[in-house]
């Protein structure tokens, strides 16, 4: 890295910023992020870097080690990856508040719509809130299944942080609000990309399953606190139909293949009293029978011996 800063390679620095982030120097890396974005041509982006009031920023590239740009100098690919780090950086941390990481994500997917990251992590991002907004909503006694693991990106609201703690108590969004846009997320990463199938999909179809359908009205009103805004029936059917098209948009984007990845998880969830949901499920599973029948024909012989 110290050789490439010496010959004046751009994409130094982000690969500095990326090394002090592996070496647990966190917010070291988050400034070297927020330094490049200070020198970027485009001004929004300028504006990204200087939104957080404590840190320090350079005016020029020579007084930066290692920012070999200018201003006028634009660094398009670059500039994206090193708002895509900022994002996923400060979201750990919780160095911002959740709405700026959400605005700084909407802003990243703005320069590369089809970038398969950038969706996945505002994905993530919006799971991480509606798995602690169901948590404080709904209690430890109605820790439902749906909700999964914490990952890295969601740890932030239990520490000590100041910002995340005085979020976390002023904050009246009701949970499910969350749901639609993760959801969202979820199927347009897989449309743009299979890197992150694995956990995209599985994801996906977990809160299909356990808070789509019927079981957006079952929580509409579920929740412990008169301090969070209830769901009216219209935002119900909105957020039904939201629920809906995410899913319905990834079975017609998606190839077979992808869903044979979570055949048994379709299998298992084969019973379903909702309409919609058992017609889009009934269509999946023909759509994966039809191209894979020797491998499927396997997982629906077990059904059919216990009676399902």
């Amino acid at each position: 890295i110290l050789s490439a800063e010496a010959l004046g390679e751009a994409g130094a620095a982000l690969e500095k910023a990326k090394l002090l982030w592996n070496r647990s120097e966190h917010f070291k890396a988050i400034k070297e992020a927020e330094q490049w974005l200070s020198l970027s041509h485009t001004p929004e982006l300028r504006q990204i870097a200087q939104l957080h009031p404590n840190a320090k920023r350079k005016s020029s590239s020579s007084s930066v080690p290692g920012m070999q740009r200018t201003t006028s100098t634009p660094h398009e690919e670059l500039d994206a990856k090193a708002l895509l780090l900022l994002c996923k950086w400060v979201s750990i941390t919780g160095q911002r508040q959740p709405g700026e990481v959400l605005s700084l994500y909407d802003k990243a997917i703005q320069r590369n719509p089809n970038s398969e990251t950038a969706w996945y992590r505002m994905a993530k991002f919006f799971d991480t809130l509606f798995q602690d907004s169901c948590l404080r909503q709904l209690g430890e006694g109605h820790v439902h299944e749906g909700l999964g693991n914490y990952g890295a990106a969601g740890q932030y609201l239990f520490q000590s942080n100041g910002k995340a703690k005085n979020w976390v108590a002023q904050e009246s969004k009701h949970f499910l609000t969350y749901l639609p846009p993760a959801m969202e997320g979820y199927s347009k990463a897989l449309r743009f990309g299979h890197k992150h199938i694995y956990d995209c999909l599985p994801r996906l179809l977990a809160l299909w399953f356990n808070f789509g359908g019927q079981n957006v009205q079952n929580y509409a009103n579920s929740t412990s606190s008169d301090c969070i805004a209830r769901i009216t029936a219209k935002e119900q059917r909105e957020m039904e139909h939201k629920i809906t098209c995410a899913i319905k948009n990834a079975y017609e984007t998606l190839p077979p293949h992808y869903w044979l990845t979570t055949f048994s998880q379709l299998s298992s969830r084969i019973v379903q009293h909702h309409r919609e949901t058992h017609e889009l499920l009934r269509k999946i599973f023909v759509q994966v029978v039809g191209e894979y029948p020797q491998i499927t024909l396997w997982y629906l012989a077990i059904l059919l011996r216990y009676g399902f």
